[in-house]
């Protein structure tokens, strides 16, 4: 018998490798998603949590079946924010801590302090 498992494409959220910078933490299952028989915490999740306590975004996917797992996590470096699913919260938290967010022509996108929602800085 032919088993087919169908599995999730997280789409490419890295702008450049250059400064590009990479931290192992410790991936909890409670982060995970289900997908088909396994839990994945997929590339692009915002870690620990999608608001102020962010701290960076995984960057490949981990496998969380079975419990906690030890994964890569970006702390530093450019991201195509249109590609990420991220709260203002974690968006502000993440911009102040090394994370340029760009759009897809290559523009800085910064947070706006008085809203929380992200604009771009003129002449960009």
């Amino acid at each position: 018998m032919i088993t087919v498992e169908k599995s999730v494409s997280t789409p490419n959220f890295l702008d450049s490798a250059v400064g590009l910078v990479r931290k192992t933490r410790q991936l909890p299952q409670t982060m995970g998603k289900a997908d088909g028989k396994y839990k994945t915490v997929f590339a692009g999740t915002i870690y620990p949590k999608d608001d102020a306590t962010a701290t960076g975004i995984v960057f490949a996917d981990a496998d969380v079946t079975d419990g906690d797992a030890v994964g890569s996590v970006l702390v530093a470096g450019r991201v195509l924010k249109d590609r990420l699913t991220i709260s203002d919260a974690a968006f502000t938290a993440l911009d102040g801590l090394g994370i340029v967010f760009v759009d897809e022509n290559g523009g800085v996108v910064k947070p706006t302090a008085a809203s929380g929602t992200p604009s771009q800085p003129a002449g960009s």
